[in-house]
C-alpha cells in the first residue's frame, strides 16, 4: 500500500469510528434514571439537588443509582453495574458542596443566571471527563 493509501486509511477509521459512536448514545431521563437513590438523597441535605433533566450517554445499558447527602453536600452517580467502584462502570455523578471553590477557571453560563465551572476531556495516561461544577 502506498503512503497516499496508508494515510486516508487511517483517516477513514477514525470518521467510521465516529458514526458508530453516535449511533451508540441514548438520552436517559436522569431524574427517572436516578429513582430512589435521589428521594433518599434529597431528604438527607437542605442543598437544592441541581440537574438535568436529560443526558446523552454512551452507553445504552441498564443504569445503577447511588446517592449520599449531608448538611453540606450531596453526590448522585449512575453506572452500568450495580456496586460499581470502578471507573470501568462509571457513568456519570453529581455533586455539590455548600462553600466550596471551583476547581477550574473556564465559566459557562447555566441556566437561571449561575455560572458553571468547565474543563473539557482531557488524557495522559488515561482520559478524565469534561466536567462542570
Amino acid at each position: 500500500m502506498t503512503k497516499r493509501k496508508l494515510v486516508l486509511a487511517a483517516l477513514a477509521v477514525p470518521a467510521l469510528l465516529g458514526v458508530a459512536t453516535a449511533a451508540w448514545a441514548k438520552t436517559y431521563d436522569i431524574p427517572a434514571a436516578l429513582g430512589t437513590s435521589l428521594e433518599r438523597t434529597d431528604t438527607k441535605t437542605p442543598l437544592a439537588i441541581l440537574l438535568p433533566s436529560r443526558l446523552a450517554l454512551d452507553y445504552s445499558g441498564k443504569t445503577y443509582a447511588s446517592g449520599t447527602g449531608g448538611r453540606n453536600s450531596y453526590g448522585l452517580s449512575l453506572a452500568g453495574a450495580p456496586n460499581c467502584g470502578a471507573n470501568a462502570c462509571f457513568l456519570v455523578s453529581f455533586g455539590a458542596t455548600r462553600g466550596g471553590t471551583p476547581s477550574f477557571r473556564r465559566t459557562v453560563a447555566l441556566r437561571g443566571g449561575r455560572t458553571g465551572y468547565f474543563k473539557p476531556l482531557t488524557c495522559g495516561g488515561s482520559c478524565s471527563p469534561p466536567m462542570i461544577e
